[in-house]
């Protein structure tokens, strides 16, 4: 595959997640080319690409409607309606990605497995969340040197900071994601990076911005972030 088709190869191999392909185009003719191109090759090995969706209705139609992922894509709006992307969901229709928290069930007196069980069901790939979801992870060496037993309550102080996260966590699903990182049908002039990191007796972290710019007056700023706790 890679000795006949070395660019087709590429692509399947940088930006296929698993059983999931998750690539794209400046336009949507270069788009169709990419699909038309991953559905011949793949075809060879008797490998059918199905649940297709995008942004665009016309890459959509492209292939038949059996193949799509849904019909009504131009509709969706409630984050719990979109696609989902390797765990984040996709609204198609504004082209944003918000990210989804999980239902946790409430508890007057939460254990060492109900708060580390929560903590798990918690997944934010790409960190843009991790100033929220950093806030009880930071509790867990604390939780861990009290030796408890997993089905032990935690102390009042460790079971009101988890309630407290625990109440405002849904509200990060409000914040729309742009998903495409350069100006829109604008030519880039210029296109940096900017790493940043800083450290605290808890967690540490990194940041790296984009920042790309058509003229001086107009640039657009996105950040992926890492925290990791001082274990």
């Amino acid at each position: 595959m890679k000795n006949s088709t070395p660019c087709r190869a590429a692509k399947i191999v940088s930006n296929f997640y698993l059983d999931d392909c998750l690539t794209g185009a400046a336009t949507p003719e270069e788009a169709m080319e990419i699909q038309e191109e991953l559905i011949s090759l793949l075809r060879c090995a008797c490998m059918w690409l199905r649940k297709w969706r995008s942004n665009n209705i016309s890459v959509l139609e492209n292939v038949p409607k059996d193949t799509r992922e849904d019909d009504d894509h131009q509709i969706i709006s409630p984050p719990a309606e979109c696609h989902k992307a390797l765990g984040l969901h996709w609204d198609t229709r504004k082209d944003t990605l918000h990210i989804s928290t999980p239902i946790l069930a409430a508890s007057d007196n939460p254990t060492k497995r109900k708060i580390a069980s929560d903590v798990a069901k918690t997944f934010d790939l790409l960190g843009w969340f991790a100033p929220c979801t950093i806030l009880v992870k930071i509790i867990l060496p604390d939780l861990w040197k009290l030796k408890l037993a997993w089905d032990d309550p935690a102390s009042d102080h460790i079971a009101r900071l988890w309630k407290n996260w625990r109440s405002e966590l849904p509200l990060i699903t409000s914040y729309p994601i742009p998903r495409c990182h350069l100006v829109k049908g604008k030519e880039v002039t210029s296109l940096q990076l900017h790493d940043f990191s800083d450290a605290s007796k808890s967690a540490f972290a990194g940041f790296t911005y984009v920042l790309s710019t058509r003229t001086q007056l107009f640039l657009r700023l996105y950040y992926s972030l890492r925290l990791k706790l001082h274990l």
